[in-house]
């Protein structure tokens, strides 16, 4: 959008949303979901996502989730909390951590990209192998098929 020529639109009320081209960043965020095999959101300051690139999430597919949604709102809450400046991580019901940058503006959030289903990787805390006990425990806990779950969870 060229602002300069659009003499209605006020900077006041001006949103990071508002100064996006969608179908470049949609593009851009597919090419890296694709190169990395990573889900990544690009989500507004309020934490609504505004572009969303990558594979059906574990939560839409043994949660019922609806399946545009790539991230679990409570996680998606739980990395909203966590820092408003700061880059952070949190691990959801189904065990897998997702990160969340803020980006910035005169100390102000203005966006967020959320990146996520990485393996455990803690200090001192190495992830289980997909057939491991711990795996299948988190499937029965999910009351989901376990050779699915692993299946899925393979491609992580």
């Amino acid at each position: 959008m060229d602002f300069s020529k659009d003499k209605k639109l006020s900077t006041a009320n001006l949103r990071f949303v508002d100064m996006l081209d969608l179908e470049r960043l949609k593009t851009t965020l597919n090419r890296l979901c694709r190169a990395t095999g990573v889900s990544v959101a690009m989500c507004d300051d309020t934490g609504n996502p505004i572009v969303t690139a990558g594979p059906i999430s574990l939560c839409a597919r043994f949660l019922g989730e609806d399946s545009g949604a790539y991230f679990c709102q409570d996680n998606l809450n739980d990395l909203f909390d966590a820092s408003d400046t700061e880059c952070t991580s949190t691990t959801c019901e189904t065990g897998f951590q997702h990160m969340a940058q803020p980006l910035c503006f005169n100390g102000r959030r203005v966006a967020t990209l959320i990146s996520g289903y990485f393996l455990p990787d803690e200090e001192g805390l190495e992830a289980p192998p997909p057939d491991s006990p711990y795996w299948l425990e988190k499937a029965r806990e999910l009351d989901v098929d376990e050779n699915d779950f692993l299946h899925v969870l393979k491609k992580v």
